[in-house]
């Protein structure tokens, strides 16, 4: 680890790779935040990695990578609907659902990575408090509930509540829908997922607007069977 500290020409060109090529491939974008993603779980590390901002790569790759998303679900669904007008076969739709899938899968993995970063390096207070509130890092972490990657739902969860703690992040995740987004897995079978989003929504609990969301949804009900089982 001292050997990496002490190599600012070799931190430097890593991080010099990521900033230039994140654009063009997972392929290489993922080995690198996975090679800082190991780096950020040694405190000794953190005050590089922002030198170098690396974490402010990693919610780049993040916006972007959700964008990508965005425009493949798109295009999945224009192809769904030439299937159904005649345009475009069945067989076709199949071999590009097929291609989205590992597209995804590799994805998600990147995205576990950035995240898990970007949880490591906000054990500096000012460093996370820069993330909430200067970047849509709070918005981006909501949407990506939406997902069904176990190892990715986990880390946002822990993440998310560590966030929520602020006033000024819990009034912004409750304004971006982070209640209904919790309450989707309560109950959940993976019970870590659960727990975790148990947990944010009880963190978030003393706000009386969040309280009034779970009322609404009528969650009581849900949180009553999970904690039963």
């Amino acid at each position: 680890l001292e050997e990496f500290i002490e190599n600012e020409p070799l931190m430097g060109a890593l991080s010099r790779v990521l900033h230039d090529d994140y654009k063009r491939s997972i392929e290489l974008t993922l080995p690198l935040c996975t090679l800082f993603c190991i780096f950020s779980k040694f405190s000794d590390m953190h005050e590089i990695l922002t030198k170098k901002a690396v974490g402010s790569m990693a919610i780049k790759i993040v916006e972007l990578e959700l964008s990508r998303y965005e425009l493949r679900a798109k295009k999945m669904r224009e192809y769904r609907k030439a299937v159904e007008s005649g345009k475009k076969d069945q067989e076709f739709v199949d071999a590009e659902e097929q291609k989205t899938r590992d597209w995804v899968q590799k994805q998600e993995s990147l995205l576990c990575m950035c995240i898990r970063m970007l949880l490591n390096m906000s054990e500096d207070v000012d460093v996370e408090r820069k993330m909430a509130q200067k970047t849509d890092l709070l918005k981006d972490l909501v949407t990506l509930l939406a997902r069904r990657n176990a190892e990715l739902l986990k880390i946002v969860l822990v993440f998310l509540k560590k966030l929520c703690v602020v006033l000024e992040n819990s009034i912004k995740l409750t304004d971006c829908g982070i209640v209904k987004a919790a309450m989707a897995y309560i109950p959940c079978k993976d019970t870590a997922i659960g727990y975790n989003a148990l947990k944010l929504l009880y963190n978030l609990s003393f706000s009386p607007l969040v309280r009034q969301q779970v009322a609404e949804l009528d969650a009581v009900k849900n949180v009553a069977s999970f904690l039963a089982d």
